[in-house]
């Protein structure tokens, strides 16, 4: 089955009448592949969590980028909440 990516689901607000392009629908395969877990150490503090794979930095080297939510890396910046 097809899942819908962000793209596609702004698209999706925009009406029912609204084109979906093919580029912008992944599979249920597409979509494991793309997902990371995320496991951070920074001495006392730690954070994990899931994130996604959205592209890689041309400037750095090709690193890959890898999108999460905040509360998963805070302890790399030395902060907890």
């Amino acid at each position: 089955p097809d899942v819908p990516t962000f793209h596609s689901l702004k698209v999706a607000r925009q009406g029912a009448n609204a084109p979906v392009p093919a580029a912008a629908r992944l599979t249920l395969e597409e979509v494991k592949a793309a997902t990371v877990f995320i496991k951070v150490d920074a001495g006392e503090l730690s954070g994990t969590g899931s994130g996604f794979f959205i592209g890689t930095d041309r400037v750095n080297g090709g690193a890959a980028l890898v999108a999460t939510n905040h509360h998963v890396i805070e302890a790399a910046a030395g902060r907890h909440t």
